[in-house]
């Protein structure tokens, strides 16, 4: 009775794994380790070489693994999305200003609190003093997710707005200096898309789990 019990019990979790892609876990894996090369090396055309593609990589590949029907309500799968990176990226945020602040008053710099709690709803490269864009992928990931979903899934109520947010993030990401969020995130959509139409070129991916 016992084994019964626990053949059972490990048949149904491993019926309930969300299953996973190994060439795109692979490609995942690379492409963290050239990110790691890009930030330590010396080399300045080593680092542009690579940050002109991994970024943009990373999105087609989670593109490539959304589901071609939703299985919860859109705002649910939204949801689920904000816990899942957002959630990260507050601790992160969190954690860094607080680090920051704390070096502050042994080194004095030109640290500025609310500049850096001002970067975590809107960060932007280029601030002297104070900012959390070094974490801008997590909520650039949800915002493109969201607004893709919103455009490409059948909800009709919702097309127009995934549309006009887009064109928001566009627009205001063009009109700030910078690279800002919202200029990574109109581009991000577009990645992703690239992405979700390959798959669908291949007649289709089973689905796997990922944040990135």
């Amino acid at each position: 009775m016992h084994w019964s019990c626990k053949r059972n019990i490990m048949e149904t979790l491993q019926s309930n794994k969300t299953a996973r892609i190994e060439w795109i876990d692979a490609a995942k894996g690379l492409l963290m380790l050239l990110v790691i090369w890009g930030h330590s090396t010396s080399s300045v055309e080593v680092h542009n070489y690579i940050s002109s593609f991994y970024m943009s990589a990373f999105f087609i590949l989670s593109g490539y693994t959304m589901r071609e029907k939703l299985v919860l309500p859109l705002w649910k799968h939204i949801a689920n999305r904000a816990i899942s990176l957002l959630g990260p990226y507050l601790l992160f945020s969190g954690l860094w200003i607080a680090y920051s602040c704390l070096k502050s008053m042994i080194v004095p710099t030109n640290f500025s609190v609310t500049s850096a709690f001002l970067s975590v709803f809107l960060p932007y490269s280029g601030r002297t003093n104070g900012s959390v864009y070094d974490f801008w992928f997590l909520p650039c990931m949800f915002l493109a997710h969201a607004i893709f979903c919103m455009t490409i899934y059948p909800y009709k109520q919702y097309k127009a707005s995934g549309i006009i947010l887009w064109l928001i993030c566009l627009l205001v990401g063009m009109s700030i200096e910078r690279s800002s969020l919202l200029l990574c995130t109109s581009a991000a959509v577009m990645f992703v898309g690239v992405g979700y139409a390959a798959k669908k070129g291949r007649g289709g991916v089973q689905h796997t789990k990922s944040l990135v």
